[in-house]
């Protein structure tokens, strides 16, 4: 008998006994014999809900790794809130399940004592797949049988899976129009699944990717139904569990070695259902090919290798990114192939830029040349001088973080002269692209959506493109109209991916940059203002970083491609870089490149942050589990650690200020934080400690770090999605202090005059703040 109905019973037959919050002293007597079977007295103070459950989650975890603990990974800890002097019938209802009592005051009323039961009840439905994410299988159950097609829904699914699979009874009606026909009742089934997971938000992988359809639903008659009309878990597990294995087994047997005898080549919708199906889907899955790749359970690695075996079919090399889009279906991905397959591509590419499978690249191999068609050049022999107006701006990547406060802060200008700002933004049509940019200022800022929009209302043309294709997938009337009319370029598009490799980021981050340069460079010269990384300024060696006046293609001559953290993204900058450095000396074009640190909150407009960079998950992440370590950096060092951030909104003002008036010359800004006010990120745990927020410090690095992985792993999907667990390993090692650089002044402190602003304790508690308004933290 399990403890939680153990005590439940207790309660609800002492259900009279008074609420708890100071010395009770109280007979009980037996219903039966009338005799008095305990005396309860007990002692407690105030403590919340959330507290009690993370002492309950610390204990049992300290319990788990020390040895003297008999108990098992998949052993229940019972966390009781009472200190007794005689607890009879309690003491011996955990005796009986051979639980542990955990004495822990508190003023818990029955009220509040019956929701940590349901907590403890939650939590047994809780399990983790083989990747590491945690998934309540009752939330899921709940969610999907909402579906008008489910009568009974069992999902299940165990740690050597990394997917689940379900049980699934469907409505009468669903079985007698359809005469049991399983495939036709399974793809009506899965669409209704895919529905409700998009409407929930949903991750992939808590969709089960297949499962049984029996017919016979639920009841108390064959034993799966309690009393009370609850689903027996253990008795429908043990009921499906066979058929359920065979089903896995299935799955797993489906080799996709055998994919290439069924591939048809003419067919092409065909084979990306069946290459889909094989990759991330199962033998019974029925794919609709109105359905993105990512919603059957596609993640960053099955993408790449989805975009290499297309690839390897037709010869077409469909961009990683057009495959994540949230808006391009399977539909879509044929229709490009169709396009394309037939089309002598004349773009470069990774190979024949550097060579096929090359883990050393060189700048010498990145020559406009090779990017750009001889008659074009002639043309540009021809271009006038660069105009000194800014009036027609264009700017690509204002749907990213950075992209969108550059995007207002351009309106913001141009309003002032009348101007136009145009937006190349990655859709289907301009309607689509204008929309993806106004969605992107409307989720939690009121005050910030209605400025944009005023603004956007007077200045602002939004053209769909595509920085991976010629011209930007702009039609010609349209690439001559900017050509002939536009005076600046601000080029903050890319795929930003840290785990991709360079060959995977070529086509969007430095094919992009060499067609916005061709458009830069025709007919007039404009003005190419460059959103680098300051992760180009940072060998990988860990030499002293580049100065933002030295010659890029003789300080780094060459780049290795491996599997470091960031490799590729870096390198795809650098790339951007070299092909800037050869426009200004060839033709002179007026470049300004921006190499930025941590770009960090907003520091006036709430809720405005970037959700999904380091600093972000490293506070989310250090609030939510409550520990830190004593120190971030390593101890052998006589350096004084300085973490390197700028506020958006003074990244955005700054590269307008320093880039507006550059019409004849190359400049190259290091944008970082020179000034030695000691702020790291020791500095920033103890702000917020300050701040009220609980974080224990431990000493030893290493036993923090896998505390901190196991805490993560055990957050709400929700929370953890935002949390370090993706980007861990820049955690394994304390972190060297090898260079001051960073403190000495350079161009970009003079050229902002020194206004450089610090990480304050007001910025990090805005963050907080930002936090607590977006409901990110237990």
């Amino acid at each position: 008998m399990r403890l939680v109905y153990v005590i439940e019973n207790i309660i609800k037959k002492y259900h009279d006994r008074p609420a708890i919050g100071k010395r009770v002293k109280r007979c009980i007597k037996d219903a039966k014999s009338k005799r008095i079977v305990c005396q309860l007295t007990a002692k407690y103070q105030t403590i919340t809900y959330q507290q009690l459950w993370s002492r309950a989650e610390s204990i049992a975890n300290e319990w788990y790794q020390h040895d003297q603990y008999p108990l098992k990974a998949s052993d229940k800890v019972a966390i009781l809130s009472f200190i007794h002097s005689d607890y009879i019938a309690i003491n011996l209802a955990c005796v009986q399940i051979n639980a542990i009592i955990v004495p822990l005051q508190t003023n818990l009323s029955i009220k509040e004592l019956t929701l940590i039961l349901q907590e403890i009840e939650r939590k047994k439905n809780v399990i983790k797949l083989s990747q590491g994410e945690f998934i309540t299988t009752t939330m899921l159950e709940t969610l999907f049988k909402d579906s008008p097609l489910i009568k009974d829904i069992f999902i299940y699914g165990n740690s050597e899976w990394s997917y689940l699979l379900a049980v699934i009874i469907p409505i009468p009606e669903l079985l007698y129009r359809y005469n049991k026909q399983q495939r036709e009742i399974k793809r009506l089934i899965h669409q209704s699944l895919e529905k409700i997971a998009k409407d929930s938000g949903l991750k992939p992988y808590e969709v089960p990717r297949d499962f049984l359809i029996d017919t016979e639903p639920f009841s108390q008659k064959n034993g799966l139904l309690s009393e009370l009309g609850k689903p027996l878990k253990q008795k429908i597990e043990a009921h499906y569990i066979d058929d359920l294995n065979k089903l896995y087994q299935e799955i797993c047997n489906y080799d996709f070695s055998k994919f290439s005898q069924q591939i048809n080549k003419e067919n092409i919708l065909e084979t990306v259902i069946k290459l889909t199906q094989y990759l991330v889907g199962s033998p019974g899955m029925v794919i609709n090919s109105a359905a993105t790749f990512c919603q059957f359970g596609g993640d960053s690695l099955s993408t790449l290798q989805f975009s290499l075996e297309l690839e390897k079919i037709w010869g077409v090399m469909i961009p990683v990114d057009m495959i994540a889009n949230p808006t391009c279906t399977l539909d879509d991905i044929a229709d490009y192939i169709k396009s394309n397959q037939h089309i002598i591509n004349s773009c470069p590419t990774f190979a024949t830029i550097h060579g096929i499978d090359k883990k050393k690249i060189y700048a010498c191999q990145l020559a406009l040349d090779k990017f750009i068609d001889p008659e074009i050049f002639q043309q540009i022999k021809n271009s006038s001088r660069s105009l000194s107006s800014f009036h027609n701006v264009l700017l690509t990547g204002a749907n990213g973080y950075l992209g969108k406060f550059l995007c207002l802060a351009l309106l913001e200008e141009l309003n002032k002269t009348d101007g136009k700002l145009i937006c190349v933004i990655r859709e289907k049509d301009n309607e689509s692209a204008k929309q993806r940019l106004m969605n992107t200022f409307s989720p939690h800022n009121d005050q910030l959506a209605l400025k944009f929009k005023q603004l956007a209302d007077k200045h602002l043309t939004v053209y769909a493109g595509d920085l991976t294709k010629p011209k930007l997938g702009l039609d010609e009337k349209t690439w001559h109209y900017l050509s002939q009319n536009i005076d600046h370029i601000f080029h903050a598009g890319a795929l930003v991916n840290h785990i991709l490799p360079y060959q995977h980021l070529f086509e969007t981050n430095v094919l992009g940059t060499a067609e916005l340069i061709k458009l830069a460079l025709v007919n007039h010269l404009k003005p190419f203002i460059f959103i680098s990384s300051i992760i180009v300024a940072i060998p990988s060696d860990n030499t002293k970083p580049l100065n933002e006046d030295a010659n890029i293609c003789e300080a780094i001559p060459y780049q290795e491609i491996n599997n470091q953290y960031a490799n590729g993204y870096a390198i795809s900058k650098w790339a951007s870089e070299i092909l800037l450095y050869e426009a200004y000396n060839r033709f002179k074009l007026p470049v300004t490149i921006f190499r930025p640190s941590m770009i960090l909150a907003h520091r006036l407009y709430d809720t405005e942050f970037n959700i999904t960079d380091v600093f972000t998950r490293l506070l989310l992440s250090i609030i939510n589990t409550k520990i830190a370590p004593k120190s971030f950096y390593q101890s052998n060092s006589n350096l004084s650690p300085h973490y390197n951030g700028l506020a958006v909104d003074f990244v955005v003002s700054s590269i307008i200020k320093l880039s507006k008036n550059n019409h004849n010359q190359r400049l190259t800004f290091n944008m970082v934080n020179p000034q030695n006010d000691k702020v790291s990120l020791d500095t920033i745990i103890d702000w917020l400690i300050n701040s009220g927020i609980n974080i224990k410090k431990i000493d030893d690095y290493e036993e923090w770090y896998q505390q901190f992985k196991l805490a993560m792993e055990k957050l709400p999907n929700n929370l953890k999605q935002y949390s370090m667990l993706p980007v861990i390993s820049q955690l394994k090692q304390p972190q060297k202090l090898t260079s001051n650089f960073w403190l000495l002044p350079n161009k970009f402190s003079s050229a902002v005059e020194d206004t450089i602003p610090a990480i304050t304790p007001s910025l990090i508690n805005k963050y907080i703040a930002d936090f607590k308004a977006l409901n990110l933290l237990i």
